[in-house]
């Protein structure tokens, strides 16, 4: 049997969040402290790319800046015309290809 450090990292959580692990932990067949363990030995990390993500949200910000901006003129036409279907339609080209 492994010798293990009795220190535990304390981690401030909620009583939901205690119930969760021990039910969590429950499901498993293990401990709380082998299912933590393993959910830091298991986990894998994704790397965000925070750039890209300030360009998508700066796109997407546009994007329904320009689509407020349709819903306000046809409103105040009080209709769509065709002009308005085209813009939504190159809108909608514009966000397809932003992903």
């Amino acid at each position: 049997m492994r010798k293990f450090d009795k220190s535990f990292p304390r981690v401030p959580c909620t009583q939901k969040d205690l119930d969760f692990l021990e039910k969590k932990s429950a499901q498993g067949g293990i401990s709380k402290s082998q299912f933590l363990r393993n959910a830091v030995y298991f986990t894998s990390i994704n790397q965000i790319d925070k750039e890209f993500q300030k360009r998508q949200l700066y796109l997407l910000s546009n994007l329904t800046n320009n689509i407020n901006q349709l819903a306000r003129l046809c409103n105040i036409k009080k209709r769509v015309d065709q002009d308005v279907l085209v813009k939504l339609g190159e809108i909608l080209e514009f966000s397809k290809a932003i992903k």
